[in-house]
């Protein structure tokens, strides 16, 4: 089954501000397939939609409103996705619909105003620098945030392969094999091991730790994950917006069952039972390696607060 032809052409028009000849419109079988062919492709690494300034990691990809004077961090696993979405919906940016679809993707090699990378380098560090610029991130637990990684890419959703890159070179690592056991897997005690092991910097974004997300510029406000419903509104309210701010739609922890030492048990011992309640993955090793490899990030959460 092939994309239809408007999918196709609009996603040209976003890439390369033009539509194929109708004649000679290349078969997709998916949108990923669609969008890694127009990133690729030398028309797009030549065209200025392709541009992004040499700003360093993380301020590159921090997300700017210079119209409202608002900055926006939004850190992957702790309400990233939310808080960029917003971002969006507030910009007022005449694709923003489309945006809609990928935010991380589309902001992230498209040149569309909405990240400090977009921008040329200088104006970029005013914008960072501005005393009346609204700077704003949300913070969660390391504790929550690393179990919920794990349960989605390591564990619930471990065969999906958008995940793979990711999650391969830890299995490989902590299975000490080449190519890594996507099945099996690891289970979460191994996985914050590793974690606790490894150079900070070099673990992918979703459970890196997340004050290296904050460097290079200083953060007017803080919010806890439990209060990411106060920061899209403050957000809303900085920006003098009508717009309602989303639902974020919490959901209650599931009901499960006490397991000791889930925090050991491998994936394919799990995927037989109900679900385990959260903290019967955690003991005092693995919390200790928690505290002592995320310190910085439990310190910021202490700061962490809803600005009046």
């Amino acid at each position: 089954m092939t994309l239809d032809a408007a999918e196709i052409d609009r996603a040209y028009q976003f890439f390369l501000d033009r539509t194929p000849p109708a004649d000679k419109r290349p078969p997709f079988t998916s949108t990923a397939q669609l969008y890694a062919a127009l990133i690729d492709s030398r028309e797009f690494k030549a065209s200025k939609r392709s541009w992004k300034n040499d700003m360093k990691w993380p301020l590159g990809g921090v997300f700017v409103l210079p119209q409202t004077r608002m900055l926006c961090c939004a850190i992957p696993g702790s309400g990233g996705d939310a808080l960029a979405a917003q971002m969006v919906r507030l910009s007022g940016h005449p694709d923003s619909d489309y945006i809609l679809r990928d935010v991380n993707l589309l902001t992230g090699h498209v040149n569309t105003g909405l990240r400090l990378g977009d921008h040329p380098k200088a104006q970029a560090r005013a914008y960072a620098d501005a005393p009346d610029f609204m700077r704003l991130a949300v913070l969660r637990t390391p504790r929550d945030r690393l179990l919920a990684v794990w349960r989605d890419q390591f564990l619930r959703n471990r065969h999906l392969s958008q995940y793979h890159a990711a999650t391969g070179p830890v299995l490989a690592a902590i299975q000490g094999q080449d190519r890594p056991d996507f099945h099996r897997s690891v289970s979460f005690a191994d996985f914050v091991r590793h974690v606790a092991a490894a150079k900070p910097g070099t673990l992918a974004p979703d459970w890196r730790p997340q004050h290296l997300f904050l460097r290079g510029m200083t953060y007017t406000h803080l919010f806890n994950y439990d209060r990411r419903d106060a920061a899209l509104a403050a957000m809303t309210d900085w920006a003098g917006s009508r717009l309602p701010p989303p639902d974020i739609g919490t959901n209650p922890p599931r009901s499960g069952i006490d397991i000791p030492g889930a925090q050991a048990m491998e994936p394919p011992v799990l995927d037989a039972l109900p679900e385990v309640n959260a903290h019967c993955f955690f003991d005092d090793t693995v919390d200790a390696l928690i505290a002592q490899s995320f310190a910085h990030d439990i310190k910021l959460l202490e700061k962490a607060s809803c600005p009046d």
